[in-house]
């Protein structure tokens, strides 16, 4: 599969105009907070790419390996791999269970930036139509940039995938590296591919 580089990073007034469109200005604590996070981002992004850097200890963010090794984490979650399950069936069924669908945004962001707000279960993301996954009843995460775990316990299928350029804005919808191969994915295991 070509890789690509679905789009620039937004650039600073690209980011201003998104927190005014949900009511913030950038005297505003939480638009502050949410700037000064993106540049630790992009610093973090940057350190990534040295020997020092993916040998630091980053919480939430130092998740390093290939895709396949992506897959077999998700499919350790849903079954058994080389002998060891990581999730009891049950533990699957909480993980996944929509924590977040009824829940309103914060006050300051109550006027949607976007049209694929996120969902989540215990720990884990849930299909929505900017991350479709592998339908309803998976679960996974994205990570920075486009890389995406995910696993389907009803059909047993775990996916990982990795890239090398670190964009992605989850507010536009799918990555476009995503869509063809989780659309051949989906007609191979006979899923739903919704509206995406």
């Amino acid at each position: 599969m070509q890789q690509h580089r679905p789009g620039a990073a937004p650039a600073p007034e690209e980011i201003t105009a998104a927190l005014h469109s949900v009511g913030l200005t950038p005297d505003d604590r939480l638009a502050r907070s949410i700037l000064a996070s993106m540049a630790e981002l992009a610093s973090v992004t940057t350190a990534f790419h040295s020997r020092q850097g993916r040998a630091a200890e980053i919480p939430a963010a130092g998740g390093i390996g290939n895709a396949r090794s992506v897959a077999r984490l998700y499919a350790a979650l849903i079954g058994h791999v080389d002998g060891v399950r990581l999730l009891s069936p049950l533990t699957v069924e909480r993980a996944r269970a929509p924590r977040t669908d009824h829940l309103p945004a914060p006050a300051p962001l109550r006027r949607p930036a976007h049209t694929h707000p996120a969902r989540f279960g215990l720990g884990f993301e849930l299909p929505r139509p900017g991350l479709p996954m592998l339908g309803e009843g998976s679960f996974g995460h994205a990570g920075a940039g486009g890389r995406l775990g995910m696993a389907h316990p009803e059909s047993g299928l775990a996916v990982g995938y990795t890239c090398t350029e670190m964009t992605w804005d989850g507010s536009k919808g799918p990555d476009p590296r995503w869509i063809p191969w989780t659309r051949a994915i989906h007609r191979a295991a006979g899923l739903t591919t919704g509206s995406w």
